[in-house]
């Protein structure tokens, strides 16, 4: 069971452990360049945009990379998974890839095996937004709809 109460405490505290580093970075510089209280919320505001600035680089970067290369490379590995594993054939509506191995999961008329497997996709699907890894979790939820897409195209087509 999940309180909102503690989340925002636990959170507020990351806030506050995080900012320790930065804060000794910042005491030192104005200590040593002279800069007093002025100094020291300089570095340390200077040092929050500098994150800033290589957080933006990096997101900036990875989906240029995804939208490049990635997202068809990733679909074309996990559409080659959902054939090795025989998932069943999607409906012509899916809400979302979650919604497919929700799906998937909870029919009593599909195997163990199927069912299971399902479950264990779920389970990784969630796994980088559990992580605050959001981006990554849109990457790979975009490149598997690409792949169930194409894996509903080939069993209809029998490419499969």
């Amino acid at each position: 069971m999940q309180f909102e109460s503690k989340l925002k405490r636990t959170y507020w505290l990351n806030v506050f452990l995080n900012l320790i580093p930065d804060t000794l970075i910042a005491i030192v510089l104005a200590a040593v360049f002279k800069g007093g209280f002025l100094g020291f919320l300089g570095v340390l505001v200077g040092l929050q945009f500098l994150y800033f600035a290589i957080w933006l680089k990096d997101t900036i970067w990875s989906w240029l990379v995804f939208i490049a290369f990635g997202r068809k490379q990733l679909a074309a590995m996990l559409q080659d998974s959902l054939a090795a594993r025989k998932f069943p054939e999607p409906s012509e509506y899916q809400s979302s890839i979650d919604g497919y191995f929700d799906q998937i999961a909870s029919d009593e008329t599909e195997s163990v095996n199927i069912r299971v497997a399902a479950a264990a996709e779920l389970g990784a699907l969630s796994y980088p937004a559990s992580q605050r890894r959001l981006q990554e979790s849109m990457r790979i939820s975009m490149a598997y709809e690409d792949a169930l897409a194409a894996y509903k195209r080939a069993i209809s087509t029998g490419t499969r």
